[in-house]
């Protein structure tokens, strides 16, 4: 929770600055500074504040690299052969979601500025004080994904993920799940509208069901598993799934946006994929659960 809301924090920091001076890529040295002088602070204070204890040299494990590379992925592919049934189903709805979120994160700036505001990206970063009305949409499309769209997204997850247990133990695991998978499957229409209001609203409504995947992750395989078991390899085994869905959607990504509907159809795309484990949730999770 701890590291979540931090992430959250430099999320926040990164969408206030494009929100109050545009588009990375206008001012990218600025940008880069600012994110080098997070890096040097956070990394200092880690440095100095944490306390770490070295292993003795009869403790550390003598096995070469490759032996320990190879058990860790030895230790993920076993979780997944040993998966139960019901986290089999969770694995399957965390990678339809993180496929569908990562088709809209990884073009959000050219959705937004090509499609929506139907900009010009040529030269739009270089083109300032004479940029043509299309590159100015084109920048302004960029700046609202990634500015204050991207701001009231974390605010929103950050706030939602309070509520998360009392609304568990409230209604059960299960259905909390289900109902806050529902407005990523809303992408499928964003990819069609071009009214800028109701794109933010449809993108800021997604942190619901990216904020549910991930606080529902570790209590779920401790209610299926209990705590005695190796609760890391099964992590592991499910964090798989989400690397495996943004994987995916990087390799068929770039010839998406190739196709006559260009940027539509990745978003498209990841609507249909979120509905999908909106679907498999429904029909196959077994999940009785209403605590955290």
């Amino acid at each position: 929770s701890i590291g979540q809301g931090w992430s959250t924090l430099g999320s926040i920091m990164i969408a206030g600055y494009i929100e109050f001076f545009g588009a990375a890529h206008l001012t990218l040295r600025w940008f880069l500074f600012m994110n080098s002088v997070c890096l040097v602070i956070t990394c200092a204070v880690a440095c100095i504040v944490a306390r770490e204890i070295p292993l003795q040299k009869d403790q550390t494990n003598k096995s070469s690299a490759w032996k320990q590379i190879k058990s860790a992925f030895g230790a993920i592919v076993e979780g997944l052969k040993t998966l139960p049934g019901t986290l089999i189903v969770y694995c399957i709805v965390f990678f339809c979601v993180e496929y569908g979120y990562t088709a809209y994160n990884g073009n959000k700036g050219q959705f937004f500025g090509l499609v929506v505001k139907d900009g010009e990206a040529d030269n739009a970063d270089d083109c300032k004080p004479n940029c043509t009305v299309a590159q100015d949409d084109y920048n302004d499309g960029v700046r609202i994904a990634g500015g204050r769209t991207d701001l009231i997204f974390n605010i929103v997850g950050y706030l939602y993920s309070w509520a998360i247990p009392f609304l568990v133990f409230k209604f059960g695991a299960k259905w909390i799940l289900i109902c806050s998978l529902i407005p990523q499957s809303l992408l499928m229409v964003m990819a069609f509208c071009h009214v800028v209001a109701i794109d933010i609203l449809i993108v800021v409504l997604t942190t619901l069901s990216q904020t549910i995947v991930f606080a529902l992750l570790v209590p779920i395989i401790i209610h299926v598993m209990g705590d005695e078991g190796d609760i890391g390899m099964y992590v592991g085994a499910l964090n798989s799934a989400q690397c495996f869905g943004q994987l995916l959607n990087f390799i068929i990504g770039a010839a998406l946006v190739e196709t006559s509907m260009g940027y539509k159809l990745p978003v498209f795309i990841g609507g249909v994929m979120s509905l999908a484990g909106v679907v498999i949730g429904v029909a196959f999770l077994k999940l009785k659960m209403h605590t955290m």
